[in-house]
Parts: structure tokens; C-alpha cells; sequence
């Protein structure tokens, strides 16, 4: 890869990024949620509902902590 492609690769994602942090984002509720999906949220374990969740570890590998 040549510099200037390295180079519009950085700003493409270095633009998508910026998109990413000036959405507005929100956690969902029960409201936000078909009534077979709250079901099966309900069924869960813990430990299931914990693999579906995200972390700040999750995230570090690429660098957006």
C-alpha cells in the first residue's frame, strides 16, 4: 500500500469514527422491543445475558474505550 492510500484509509476511517461518536445513542427498553424478544430476554440466564452485553474491554482492541 502506498503512503497516499494509507493516508485517505486513515481519514475514511478517521471520518466513519466521527460519525460513530456524534450519533446519539441510547440503550433500549422493553418499549423498543417485540414482545418475542423481551420473551426471550426474560428466559435468559445471567451468564447469557452478560455474553450478549458489551464492555469497555470489548472495545479496546480498537482503540474506541
Amino acid at each position: 500500500m502506498t503512503s497516499s492510500l494509507i493516508q485517505q484509509a486513515y481519514f475514511d476511517e478517521l471520518e466513519q469514527i466521527q460519525k460513530i461518536d456524534s450519533m446519539d445513542l441510547k440503550p433500549a427498553d422493553a418499549k423498543d422491543m417485540c414482545p418475542a424478544l423481551a420473551e426471550a430476554l426474560e428466559g435468559m440466564s445471567l451468564e447469557e445475558l452478560k455474553r450478549l452485553s458489551i464492555s469497555q474491554n470489548d472495545l479496546e482492541p480498537y482503540g474506541r474505550t
